[in-house]
C-alpha cells in the first residue's frame, strides 16, 4: 500500500519525514472533547500534544514505543 502511495525512494523518505514529524506533534493521550473537523483540530491538537509530552516527562510516563523496555525473553 504505501508503495503503491511513493513511487521512488525519494518519495518514500519524505513519507518517512512526514510519518516522524506527525507522530512527534500527536497527541499521546485520548482527548474525546477536542474538535474533530478543520480548522479547529489543527489549531488545537499541536497544542495538546505538547501539554501530554510534557505532562508525560513530568510523571516519566514512556511516550515512544521505543521509549519501552523489551520484556526479558524466557
Amino acid at each position: 500500500m504505501v508503495c503503491a502511495i511513493a513511487e521512488t525512494g525519494t518519495e518514500l523518505i519524505r513519507l518517512g519525514n512526514r510519518w516522524e514529524i506527525a507522530e512527534e506533534a500527536a497527541p499521546t493521550r485520548p482527548h474525546p472533547g477536542t474538535p474533530a473537523t478543520p480548522p479547529w483540530n489543527r489549531i488545537v491538537e499541536p497544542a495538546v500534544g505538547v501539554v501530554d509530552k510534557v505532562r508525560d516527562a513530568v510523571t516519566g510516563r514512556r511516550t515512544y514505543l521505543a521509549d519501552l523496555e523489551k520484556p526479558p525473553r524466557s
